[in-house]
């Protein structure tokens, strides 16, 4: 296994990476360096630093953990940094973390400096939807709550990126009547194609609806020829 120094702190086959990153994400103590405004800033560097080897494979089995850590504030921190690094996280484990221990997560807000999301189980589905490897539970579960009508539309990006198939059959029942759940879709689908299915799902929609739609599509697509073609369909 390889060894990493990092900022006098080794990191091998014998550190407790669990202890250690709790003790950074709870107060800052084992990396920090002037400017810093959390303690998750020194462990941006640590991993960066041990990018693709078996010490980076250690120090995200150790954040997963730390993911259900009892510590709110440990736990929030690891939330966040599972935000950052969800390419890197298996999202079958945060799924199962957020089915089988929901008041960990649901209805907590996150502690410390990073109050981007209404509460804790939100920041775990965003990293799940952008990396869901195609794993059929995990798309299941993000079509599930996608249907939350405050928040659901936090997690329709990553849906249409893996998930587009279902997102463009299912459109109308999808976006609800609802123009911003229409953006993260339009801006993430692959394709002019799929696109184009898309808005064909949606030409029978409302006329307000429709002209919103229009004002989305000047705005998210690029080439003007698609742009024209896509807004000919909506009138």
């Amino acid at each position: 296994m390889d060894t990493l120094v990092v900022d006098g702190v080794e990191l091998g086959p014998s550190t407790d990476y669990v202890s250690l990153l709790r003790r950074q994400l709870k107060n800052g103590s084992i990396w920090n360096e002037v400017g810093d405004t959390g303690p998750e800033e020194g462990l941006w560097r640590v991993f960066d630093r041990a990018a693709g080897t078996d010490v980076a494979t250690q120090l995200f089995d150790a954040l997963l953990k730390l993911v259900a850590d009892t510590d709110v504030e440990v736990r929030s921190g690891a939330v966040g940094l599972a935000l950052d690094y969800a390419e890197q996280l298996d999202p079958t484990r945060l799924v199962a973390l957020l089915k089988q221990h929901p008041s960990m997560y649901i209805g907590v807000k996150p502690a410390g400096t990073r109050k981007g999301s209404p509460d804790l189980a939100w920041t775990l589905r965003q990293a799940i939807a952008g990396h869901t490897k195609r794993n059929p539970e995990v798309i299941q579960y993000l079509r599930d709550i996608s249907r939350d009508p405050e928040n659901g539309l936090r997690i329709l990006g990553g849906l249409a990126l893996d998930d587009a198939e279902w997102i463009v059959k299912n459109a109308p029942e999808v976006v609800a009547g609802q123009t911003q759940r229409s953006r993260p879709i339009l801006a993430n689908l692959r394709s002019a194609s799929l696109r184009e299915r898309f808005i064909r799902a949606l030409a029978k929609e409302p006329l307000t609806f429709r002209n919103e739609l229009v004002g989305l599509i000047d705005a998210k697509v690029k080439d003007s020829a698609e742009k024209e073609r896509l807004k000919a369909i909506l009138r």
